[in-house]
């Protein structure tokens, strides 16, 4: 039984803000030193007028993230419920209720199929093709190992640099 978990908008706000924020400093160009670059960037990635950070929708901003990562960079895009794309800071919070695996190994599976850019829902694709197995849940934890190495392997071609797997 998934466990629930109650997230907000602000949360993914903060969230987005540090990913951001570490693209920044990962290309050299510190937000705070250099905001008409960014917002002049954000702005032609957007087709809109950007002034700053803190006026972008939480799409928006994801659109933004979306758009270092097609410049290059590794970075985890956090997915937005519809109910919260339009969200902006300073409005009031709004939350939505998640649902979490209990079992941690499956956890850290669709954590790292996430870094790989793939969608969450389409982890079964790969158990079906795998394991003939309709449902991650139903694996067994020698499966569960085996799922685990490959994502990681997949990892490593890539070259995504992620420092939480063992």
């Amino acid at each position: 039984m998934p466990i629930k978990k109650i997230k907000s908008a602000s949360e993914i706000y903060k969230q987005q803000n540090k990913i951001l924020h570490y693209a920044f400093n990962q290309i050299g160009i510190p937000y705070n030193l250099n905001k008409k670059y960014w917002a002049n960037l954000f702005s032609k990635a957007l087709n809109s007028n950007v002034e700053g950070l803190s006026g972008l929708s939480l799409h928006e901003r994801n659109l933004a993230i979306a758009h270092l990562r097609k410049l290059g960079l590794k970075l985890l895009n956090p997915a937005i419920p519809e109910d919260l794309r339009a969200w902006r800071k300073g409005e009031k919070d709004i939350s939505f209720e998640i649902r979490e695996e209990k079992n941690p190994q499956i956890r850290m599976i669709k954590a790292l199929w996430v870094e790989l850019g793939y969608e969450p829902s389409k982890i079964t694709g790969l158990v079906k093709r795998m394991f003939k197995i309709d449902d991650i849940r139903w694996l067994s934890q020698e499966q569960l190992s085996s799922l685990l190495n490959t994502i990681k392997y997949k990892l490593n071609r890539q070259n995504v640099k992620i420092s939480y797997y063992r």
